[in-house]
C-alpha cells in the first residue's frame, strides 16, 4: 500500500490509462494508489470523486482477526 502512492511508474500508467477512456479501480487498499494521480489538466484523478478503501480502525479489527 505505502509503494505505490508516488510511484512513477504506477502514475503515469494510470493516468495514461484514463485519459484514453479505460476505467480505472481499485480494491482494499488499492485506492491508496489513485491518490497522488495528476491529469494533464494539473487536477488529481480523484479530484470531485467518492473514493472508499480501508480507514484505519478497518485496518485494526482485521489485524485482531488473523
Amino acid at each position: 500500500m505505502f509503494d505505490f502512492p508516488g510511484n512513477s511508474d504506477v502514475n503515469s500508467f494510470t493516468k495514461a490509462m484514463w485519459e484514453s477512456g479505460k476505467l480505472v479501480s481499485a480494491v482494499c487498499h488499492g485506492p491508496a494508489a489513485l491518490t497522488e494521480i495528476k491529469l494533464s489538466n494539473g487536477d488529481f484523478l480523484v479530484k470531485g470523486r467518492k473514493v472508499t478503501g480501508f480507514t484505519n480502525d478497518e485496518e485494526g479489527v482485521m489485524k485482531l482477526t488473523e
